[in-house]
């Protein structure tokens, strides 16, 4: 047990201090180079490769992980999303091309499809599958709700299966 009259700060998580300290460099760090990092992301580079190369140790996740959360950097990190998958389709454009200019387009169509797939998730009003379900009543006009007991629901099922049968 630690003297209380040794330390006043007892309350204050001590061992924790270091752990704050170095994450709170952390983001500083990766908040300094973040237009560099911002830049290497939307022509190709993922978060690891990025992350690996910086002066500093930080992993890819958490490297994409600061950029997210930071208030400095949400919108950034939002717009160079789009911006990357902009750029994926104009890759997968151009290995469509290379494809059809080398006439074997087997080991290219992967990668166009990967492409396509990933600007679909990072842009998806723009690249995702676009689908609309409505729910409408006959002619176009509204859902007409009825309520019904148990005995008229069993009535209109019997002669729905009285018809079925014949």
């Amino acid at each position: 047990m630690v003297n209380k009259q040794k330390d006043k700060r007892l309350g204050t998580a001590l061992h924790k201090l270091p752990e704050r300290t170095a994450a709170e460099q952390l983001k500083a760090d990766v908040l300094a180079v973040a237009d560099d990092v911002f830049d290497r992301y939307v022509w190709g580079e993922s978060f690891q490769a990025i992350a690996d190369s910086l002066p500093f140790k930080v992993a890819g996740w958490k490297l994409r992980q600061i950029l997210m959360d930071s208030e400095d950097t949400r919108d950034q990190y939002a717009m160079a999303g789009i911006e990357r998958a902009h750029n994926l389709v104009d890759a997968a454009l151009d290995y469509g091309r290379t494809a059809a200019a080398l006439g074997d387009a087997a080991g290219l169509r992967a990668a166009i499809d990967t492409n396509l797939k990933v600007a679909a998730k990072l842009h998806a009003s723009a690249y995702g599958d676009k689908s609309k379900v409505e729910l409408t009543g006959a002619n176009g006009g509204p859902v007409k709700l009825l309520a019904m007991t148990d005995e008229e629901l069993l009535k209109i099922a019997a002669q729905a299966a009285k018809e079925q049968a014949k």
